[in-house]
């Protein structure tokens, strides 16, 4: 169960703006190997594409979140994710289109 806390804990980093902090405990989250773990892997990819680290973000997109990487899309996402301050939920769906996620 410790995926879910570090992925929360990654979350509030990103949400507060400490992107190098929210890659580390994505990252430490995605590491676990679990389902739930596996399923969000390279979750870190938002926080490094709006560091810039384009290259680590496009490696990190390239494991599919969810049932793959056809069946993802960022519009998708973002219209169910649970966030409340919409410019939270629209800083995560542009870090996710910064690393080449499909809109």
């Amino acid at each position: 169960m410790s995926f879910f806390f570090l992925t929360v804990a990654g979350l509030a980093e990103f949400i507060a703006g400490r992107y190098e902090e929210a890659v580390i405990w994505l990252r430490r989250g995605a590491a676990r190997e679990t389902r739930a773990s596996r399923r969000c892997a390279g979750s870190s990819r938002r926080p490094l594409a709006l560091l810039g680290r384009d290259d680590e973000a496009k490696v990190a997109a390239a494991r599919p979140p969810g049932n793959g990487p056809r069946s993802f899309r960022v519009s998708v996402f973002a219209s169910w994710y649970p966030l409340r301050r919409l410019d939270d939920l629209e800083r995560l769906a542009a870090g996710l289109r910064l690393a080449g996620l499909p809109a």
